[in-house]
């Protein structure tokens, strides 16, 4: 089963994925005057690589020998704890592409409001990071405050 709900995060992301190509698509006609015209369109393009990459690798993950088709399988909490964490990093990604391509390429203007942008997606990554690696013992500690 946690494969599929890997397969189905992945899914999910591949879908996103193609909600930034229209923005990228429309933005290349937008005409920036605080820099580069580049700019504008390759936010969303990053953005858009940075999910299907991450749908691809979580889509594409082998299968188990141990699963067995139409069988349900109730996945351990660490598997949990693991796939909300892959989502919280790629959100965080996602999210700190736009504020650091404005502190790369744009005016101090528009990089002086980037801060709080940058440390919101920096806690979304390190959230992400710490599930995914730190998965069974947040599973186990649940565990003990959890009413069986």
């Amino acid at each position: 089963m946690d494969i599929s709900l890997r397969r189905v995060l992945g899914l999910y992301f591949l879908v996103t994925s193609l909600q930034f190509l229209p923005t990228a698509v429309f933005m290349l006609a937008v005409i920036n005057s605080t820099g580069p015209n580049w700019i504008l369109p390759a936010i969303s393009f990053t953005q858009g690589v940075i999910t299907a990459v991450a749908g691809l690798v979580l889509f594409r993950s082998s299968a188990r020998t141990s699963d067995i088709p139409g069988s349900l399988v109730t996945p351990g909490i660490p598997v949990l704890l693991q796939l909300v964490g892959v989502y919280f990093v790629v959100g965080g990604l996602v999210s700190g592409v736009r504020p650091l391509f404005r502190l790369m390429f744009l005016n101090e203007v528009w990089a002086s409001g980037v801060g709080s942008e940058l440390a919101a997606a920096g806690i979304g990554i390190l959230a992400g990071g710490l599930l995914i690696a730190q998965a069974r013992p947040i599973a186990n500690v649940l565990a003990r405050y959890s009413a069986v």
